[in-house]
């Protein structure tokens, strides 16, 4: 690409106007962009270092992350062949054939992943990391003895001058051109693993040459041939554990149960993206500029009903509360009102009279409309005044009747009961105005809380 399509590209992927970029392992290394939800390899990288960088792009800002790696035994065979033809010295050669071997381990690997690279980089441990692979869906072995017999018997009678695909298509049967050429068909194992998949038989194999029992000849187009540790497993000394990932595969594949709650949080996060994606084109900045997906999961997670409840979610300074709070309460009980899951009904009934207020119904309308008393709705009113909401309370009382109120609660020493209150201003202020009166004066400290 020219610099210039280099640069636009890398800059609507910092501010989230393309979601996903395809990029050689050089790109992005110092791209300040915190979530990063994927990091997806199409081949083999050729050390476990890079691999360990270039999936570290991924979840800066602490929330759960992927890695997925796709690769074949001709990405190792490129990459050896990269180090044999270098300049490098002979020493430097052997290190670099010696890191790719243990990135192929990495990607081949049974075991937990993550214990493999902590023990790779000297941080050793065996206790499962729980989020690999591996871990989730740990594969289980069976006896693969005999199966390694045929694949090792059929190597032996064609004297070695297969290659792994080739090895496939002889134990399956296949009626290929090339087989029939070879006169491989001829020979006694042809098609006595005709019961398992070419899937099945490709991943068995590399199972194989991963345990020693069968190597790859790079020098001689790939072909397999024996190790020391065949012969045992011909004799039937060795017990050959294999593992059918195919039956892993499937396992993975079910779906995952989500429930309402859950569901309702992952909507929420995704609208709160909409906003926040909406808010920074506006602004001209990157969306993490305005806030990182930690600090909207936590708003998702947490569902802050009310502006002054979002003061205690992490990474809403003072500055970010005065300029966003009250959009982001909009998207927030916008969300909460409309759900039909009835995934959070607490508070629920305070926001849906805030609706009706702001729409411009009166509080006997209100009354009405909900099927509640006019009492109630005042009580509402109350409360969301208390807890910072937008709510005009002078167009209900006056200052007047809250300095009656006052007097009156300090005189009587009541400050929550209103039937008291309503003797002690002579039954001049109704019961519902001294509610307000009495969350007027909590909200701005006059009286105990």
């Amino acid at each position: 690409m020219n610099p210039d399509d280099r640069k636009n590209i890398q800059q609507k992927f910092i501010n989230d106007n393309i979601e996903i970029i395809c990029a050689t392992i050089a790109f992005g290394m110092g791209i300040d962009k915190s979530n990063i939800r994927w990091v997806i390899h199409y081949n083999l990288p050729k050390n476990i270092e890079g691999f360990y960088q270039e999936i570290g792009r991924a979840g800066r800002d602490g929330l759960p992350s992927k890695s997925l790696l796709f690769f074949s035994y001709n990405d190792y065979n490129v990459l050896s062949e990269f180090v044999g033809k270098s300049e490098a010295n002979e020493e430097f050669k052997r290190v670099q054939y010696e890191k790719l071997d243990r990135m192929l381990d990495f990607a081949n690997s049974l075991e937990c992943r993550t214990n493999v690279i902590l023990n790779y980089f000297g941080e050793y441990r065996d206790s499962n990391c729980g989020h690999c692979d591996n871990c989730l869906s740990p594969p289980k072995s069976f006896d693969g003895t005999k199966l390694a017999q045929m694949a090792i018997s059929a190597m032996l009678r064609t004297k070695e001058q297969m290659s792994l695909q080739m090895l496939v298509d002889v134990l399956r049967g296949s009626q290929k051109k090339e087989v029939l050429e070879a006169g491989y068909d001829q020979i006694k194992t042809f098609g006595v693993g005709r019961n398992y998949s070419e899937y099945q038989w490709r991943d068995f194999i590399v199972q194989l040459i991963h345990k020693g029992y069968i190597r790859i000849d790079f020098v001689h187009q790939s072909m397999l041939r024996t190790t020391p540790l065949s012969n045992d497993v011909i004799l039937g000394k060795t017990l050959v554990k294999l593992v059918d990932l195919s039956q892993k595969i499937q396992k993975e594949a079910l779906p995952v149960k989500v429930d309402k709650k859950q569901e309702f949080e992952n909507e929420l996060f995704d609208k709160l993206k909409e906003w926040r994606l909406e808010k920074s084109r506006s602004e001209g900045v990157p969306p993490y500029i305005i806030f990182n997906d930690n600090t909207l999961k936590e708003i998702a997670t947490q569902k802050p009903l009310f502006v002054e409840e979002l003061r205690a979610i992490s990474g809403i300074g003072d500055v970010k509360f005065d300029k966003y709070a009250f959009e982001i309460m909009e998207v927030l009980q916008n969300a909460v009102v409309s759900d039909e899951t009835n995934a959070l009904k607490k508070g629920k009934t305070y926001l849906e009279t805030k609706m009706l207020l702001d729409s411009g119904k009166t509080p006997e309308q209100i009354a009405s409309l909900r099927n509640i008393s006019k009492s109630t709705v005042y009580s509402h009113i109350g409360y969301l005044y208390e807890k910072g909401e937008q709510v005009d309370i002078f167009h209900y009382i006056t200052e007047e009747e809250i300095k009656k109120v006052l007097d009156a609660a300090n005189k009587i020493e009541e400050y929550v009961k209103t039937s008291p209150l309503f003797e002690a201003v002579n039954e001049e202020i109704p019961h519902e105005n001294i509610r307000l009166c009495l969350s007027y004066l909590k909200k701005h400290d006059q009286i105990p809380k």
